[in-house]
């Protein structure tokens, strides 16, 4: 009743200010808990006590994490009830207030769960015994019923003690919002205008929406990175293929621009997601064999079961692997290395950097108040295992991964605010960007975990021998083993060995000679004089080719080390074909038939040129004027018309190396599009598109930057209707067409935002410009000015 009938009046108070907010929440509860991330003051407080306590006290019976929460019983059930969290970002209540109401305690059981996993085996709830059960689903939802073992361990029903704290929960979160609503309504006269009607419903229907404070470009947060103000978190298969499906398209479109855009592989000087695509399809496939019999009371089909579980499995893998790397990165990026000591250690012909911390790494709960950035990156990137509970079978994560990307996430929201561009800088692009496939990761194993009944959980001993998979068979053949950044130790020989068991390693020696060959190729492109000036000119058309040439010969060089890589492990032909096909973009026919058809025309547009020059010389000379033209004559013979340089010019493609199927070609991903649609946009959008694509005989290269909210404008313009949400933590941001939009339907599409200036450089402003042709088939043409069509 109140969000439906008082909704503009209860937005319209209760965004009056943090002050009202705050006394709102106070007359309701005196005792709500003060701080946001309630977790690290407790086990702050907690090592904070143990340092201090005197010893003079004796012996403590109950020195436990559980005895300092205790008295704070509400925000371990509820831990986003708090007095900052709720008065500083007044949309959180609100949305709070909608998606309680809109959907039924049930849909949001499998959520509450979550946050009482570490409080109920840390004590710090009082729990009462019963030997019987809780139905979780359906229309007993609450019942009570003996112990099913089998329906336990699937999370349909729950043991008494851990399902009685989740309806606890729940009963007090509705009761604190009907109460703070009832405060909010103070002194209403019962008259309610009919346009009051659903006004929380419109503002939050299309999600948790953040307005940025420069501009009014509107970015919907993330619903993983906001889970108790958005809709309930459900397993929903489709979600799964679209997250995977999308960083895998971002990834590929990042390889294919590497291989054929010299400015763009200059810029960036990938984990593949392919392999968690097919596990995820392989689930949907198994899924479609058997939805008649999956039902949320009885077992998983043995088979349906195996593919869940292979699928959670790869997902933990992906994230250790990940988080290893990140891991052993963070030390040497600019950010964080003043923070380590490097020490350089030589034995005989192999050496080792060391880094150690300055600091003696000191605990994590005392970093979070020290440097909040350094405590999020460490947390998120190290073993999620609390060592006392490390040999407890499926023992209960030491963090929350949602909570942690979460406080990532304010914490740079909150630096950018108070113009702290420092700190912001810290998180370099690099970082950021690995961070936010490892949220994505974290977001799918989350989504599977709610699985219900959930499937028991199997390790990679018992998974990897049976399955068969792309993901299996890398993991099986220790592709990831091969990792550059392996952990070393001195061995009885003096020399350098992995710490880990590295079967079918390289040899030391082949492996400098591979890099070194690589590293040549890479300073020759580098050293490729970059075009200049205009593009209307032979000279430029020469320098062009000679980077394009450098660039090839350095992918054809990385084909040959990825594919010495496989054959030594033992990889069959099926699967070099496959990886190779993702680094063969620079020889795909469509590609060099573009290039062509592109120097054609800048070649059409030079011998127009000079023969306008020409004729307004003879035509000066007839009259007997004396001119200084300048001499601008193509340095080629229009007839068979080659590149002038030294190098292998890519007017004169290479062959298409043997055995390498053709990946798919841009004009080819967009073939299935419809043609020729063209949207009307205002001035500035226009300038934007203009820019990401111009006319193949424009003078010269776009140099133009766009500030990223201005690209999200754009984006969302009427005839548009891209709709900008951040997918989960970290710089990845997703666009997807609106039910109004001409595109609706096809697909979405994943932008980095830039970091740690939100401004869109040129070259990532064409190379996004080359993205959204490939995908949507948009170019220049299909954009035209608002009121002049």
């Amino acid at each position: 009743m109140y969000r439906g009938v008082n909704g503009e009046l209860i937005m319209k108070r209760w965004k009056k200010s943090a002050l009202k907010r705050k006394n709102y929440m106070l007359q309701v509860d005196p005792n709500i808990y003060p701080h946001q991330w309630c977790d690290a003051y407790f086990v702050h407080d907690f090592y904070l006590k143990a340092i201090e306590r005197p010893a003079t006290e004796g012996i403590e019976y109950d020195f436990t994490q559980g005895r300092e929460r205790r008295s704070h019983p509400n925000v371990c059930l509820l831990p986003y009830i708090n007095l900052e969290g709720l008065m500083d970002e007044p949309a959180r209540f609100l949305s709070l207030l909608y998606n309680r109401t809109r959907y039924s305690p049930q849909d949001w059981a499998p959520h509450d769960n979550l946050p009482l996993g570490k409080q109920f085996e840390l004590g710090a709830l009082e729990t009462f015994y019963n030997r019987s059960c809780i139905i979780m689903h359906g229309e007993e939802y609450g019942k009570l019923i003996e112990w099913h073992k089998e329906k336990a361990h699937g999370w349909n029903y729950i043991g008494f003690p851990r399902g009685i704290l989740i309806l606890q929960a729940q009963q007090r979160l509705l009761r604190f919002l009907r109460k703070v609503v009832d405060q909010v309504l103070v002194g209403t006269n019962g008259n309610w205008a009919p346009g009051q009607i659903n006004a929380i419903a419109k503002a939050f229907e299309h999600g948790f929406g953040k307005v940025n404070e420069t501009s009014s470009a509107v970015e919907f947060a993330s619903p993983y990175l906001n889970q108790p103000f958005s809709t309930p978190p459900v397993f929903d298969i489709q979600a799964l293929l679209s997250i995977a499906q999308s960083r895998l398209n971002m990834h590929e479109d990042h390889l294919w621009l590497l291989q054929t855009d010299p400015a763009y592989t200059r810029r960036y000087i990938s984990h593949s997601w392919e392999s968690i695509l097919e596990e995820v399809l392989k689930v949907q496939d198994v899924h479609l064999k058997f939805k008649n019999v999956i039902h949320s009371d009885e077992p998983l089909p043995e088979p349906y079961e195996r593919a869940l579980a292979s699928l959670e499995a790869l997902l933990n893998h992906q994230i250790e692997y990940r988080s290893k790397y990140i891991k052993r990165l963070l030390p040497f990026r600019p950010g964080f290395h003043q923070n380590f000591k490097f020490t350089n250690f030589s034995r005989l012909q192999s050496m080792a950097v060391l880094p150690v911390r300055l600091d003696k790494a000191p605990s994590l709960p005392e970093v979070f108040f020290k440097d909040e950035l350094d405590c999020c990156l460490r947390t998120l990137a190290g073993d999620n295992v609390d060592p006392v509970k490390a040999w407890i079978p499926n023992a209960t994560p030491q963090h929350n991964h949602a909570t942690l990307f979460a406080v990532l996430d304010e914490h740079l929201t909150q630096c950018r605010r108070e113009g702290r561009k420092e700190e912001v800088a810290r998180l370099d692009e690099v970082l950021y960007s690995e961070f936010s496939d490892l949220a994505a990761i974290h977001q799918m194993l989350d989504m599977v975990g709610l699985h219900r009944p959930h499937c028991a959980q199997r390790g990679l001993e018992g998974i990897g021998i049976s399955e068969t998979s792309k993901g299996w068979r890398y993991i099986n053949k220790h592709f990831f083993a091969q990792d550059s950044l392996r952990g070393g130790k001195v061995g009885p020989d003096g020399r350098w060995h992995d710490t880990e068991y590295n079967p079918m390693k390289e040899a030391g020696s082949q492996k400098i000679a591979a890099e070194q060959r690589l590293a040549k190729l890479m300073n020759e492109f580098l050293a490729t004089p970059k075009p200049t000036s205009s593009r209307i000119r032979q000279e430029w058309l020469d320098q062009d080719a000679s980077q394009r040439a450098a660039l090839s010969q350095l992918w054809a060089g990385a084909r040959d080390r990825h594919r010495q890589t496989l054959q030594r492990l033992d990889f069959d032909e099926n699967d070099i074909v496959s990886d190779l096909k993702v680094l063969s973009a620079d020889s795909h026919p469509d590609y060099i038939i573009s290039l062509r058809n592109e120097r054609d025309e800048i070649r059409a547009k030079i011998v127009q040129r000079t023969r306008k020059h020409q004729m307004v010389n003879e035509q000066m000379v007839a009259l007997n004027l004396e001119v200084h033209i300048p001499d601008i004559k193509p340095k080629f013979e229009f007839k068979e018309v080659k590149a002038k340089t030294k190098t292998r010019s890519v007017a004169n493609p290479p062959p298409i190396p043997v055995g390498i199927p053709q990946s798919q070609s841009l004009s080819e991903a967009a073939q299935e599009l419809p043609t020729q649609i063209q949207v009307s946009v205002s001035k500035s959008a226009l300038a934007i598109f203009h820019s990401m694509f111009p006319s193949r005989s424009s003078e010269e290269a776009s140099q133009k930057s766009v500030k990223w909210d201005s690209f999200v404008l754009a984006m969302a313009e009427p005839e548009l209707g891209f709709v900008a949400r951040h997918s989960a933590g970290g710089s990845a941001v997703q666009f997807e067409p609106n039910e109004r939009s001409k595109w609706f339907w096809e697909g979405k599409i994943v932008f980095h935002k830039p970091h740690p200036v939100p401004v869109i450089d040129p070259v990532m402003l064409s190379s996004m410009g080359k993205r959204l042709r490939k995908w949507f088939g948009w170019d220049n043409e299909t954009f035209l000015l608002k009121g002049k069509n």
